[in-house]
């Protein structure tokens, strides 16, 4: 069946009996398009397999909201329901191993961009001994969250042999969604060249696909040109970042932004780097280092596009109609002294001498050879002032340097 079809037939189903597996699947088929609508679906799912459903229903369906809530970028909630998950799966001695297996690889790979890094070696190492009597699909996923994990570990080339072995054997319409993983390792691994020729090679075969399948290649693609010719990169980046902005998918979408903001930072292009990352900001805040380090590039290069995250502190005056002033969109309580202060030095970017910023400041010379360091030292209790020369550390916008 299409998406839509499917939406349709799920939604009939659930609307006509609440039951743990119409419910699961209305809230699976909402997601694909809408995944916050999904949430509550997946919610009410969890509540029907807890009090009408069996231990099975239960781990089924708080995977799929762990899943849906990685999706939205909600880490922090997607953990917690992994481990109910797991938890529930323990207590019941359920006997479907590969369903535990696919619920710790939702655990792993949420803990990997949460930050959680406790406890998480271990876990796998025991995980990964059952790997080779598993189902493929449940193979090939759990590879690539053991590379990630090696990645973040600091073994780009055990991260390599693993994306590898994920890739092996799969059918050609996954090669994109593979390829992003790879061109992501051999990055790490500063071979550029070779990581354009797999993203190349995976475009060429998915681009009359589906867009569920074109999208992935058009993201390697576009990450691995970000590092040789970043103009290049920029509109199959863009395009990325449409695709997986609707339906969100907000791992994947930061991966193409903070990309997107690498090329346009290589091309010089700072404010539009900055609006990218600003763009994703609230899909960023429960990133952890490791997360960063995952969906970005290697760390030292990727410091820049990460930077772009925090704004800008500025200085605001306000003197035309209003006195008011803001640092950092905190309003500040200034004496007129201090705010005379601030209209000189943001009068004089380049800054002013001692005697140049007393003079100017002060009409009585005694007083001004006494107060001038005692008013600057009060001031910097607000606002950075560097000295020698005296001028402002942030950026200002002020009402009356529009005017001048």
């Amino acid at each position: 069946l299409k998406l839509a079809e499917r939406y349709r037939e799920a939604e009939r189903a659930a609307r006509g009996a609440r039951t743990p597996l119409t419910l699961y699947y209305y809230g699976l088929a909402t997601a694909e398009e809408r995944p916050a609508d999904a949430l509550p679906i997946l919610r009410a799912a969890v509540d029907c397999a807890e009090t009408e459903g069996t231990p099975h229903d239960v781990v089924r369906n708080a995977q799929a909201l762990a899943a849906t809530y990685t999706q939205t970028g909600q880490y922090v909630n997607a953990l917690h329901w992994t481990v109910y998950a797991l938890r529930q799966y323990d207590n019941s001695r359920m006997g479907d191993w590969q369903r535990r297996l696919a619920v710790l690889n939702e655990w792993a790979y949420t803990s990997l961009l949460g930050g959680r890094l406790e406890h998480l070696s271990g876990t796998l190492a025991e995980a990964e001994a059952q790997l080779a009597t598993g189902a493929p699909q449940v193979y090939s996923l759990f590879q690539t969250t053991l590379a990630d994990h090696a990645l973040v570990s600091g073994e780009p080339l055990r991260a390599l042999r693993a994306v590898e072995a994920a890739r092996q054997g799969q059918p050609r319409t996954h090669q994109g969604w593979h390829s992003v993983q790879l061109v992501r390792v051999l990055t790490e691994l500063d071979r550029p060249d070779r990581a354009l020729s797999v993203a190349e090679e995976a475009f060429v075969l998915t681009q009359h696909e589906a867009p569920t399948y074109t999208r992935w290649s058009t993201l390697a693609l576009g990450m691995a040109r970000a590092y040789l010719t970043p103009a290049a990169a920029v509109p199959l980046l863009e395009a990325a970042m449409s695709a997986f902005e609707a339906p969100l998918k907000a791992d994947t979408l930061v991966r193409a932004a903070a990309h997107l903001a690498f090329s346009h930072l290589h091309l010089g292009q700072e404010a539009q780097a900055r609006a990218v990352m600003q763009r994703v900001a609230p899909l960023t805040a429960e990133l952890g280092l490791s997360g960063r380090l995952l969906l970005g590039g290697p760390a030292a290069r990727f410091q820049q596009v990460w930077d772009l995250l925090t704004p800008p502190q500025t200085l605001t005056l306000h003197l035309l109609g209003r006195t008011d002033a803001h640092w950092a969109g905190q309003p500040l309580k200034l004496q007129p002294r201090q705010l005379e202060m601030l209209v000189l030095l943001s009068l004089n970017p380049e800054g002013l001498s001692g005697d140049q910023f007393a003079a100017l400041l002060y009409r009585d010379e005694h007083v001004a050879r006494s107060s001038l360091k005692a008013g600057l030292s009060r001031l910097r209790d607000v606002i950075p002032v560097a000295s020698q020369p005296y001028r402002l550390l942030p950026a200002v916008q002020a009402d009356y340097l529009d005017v001048m």
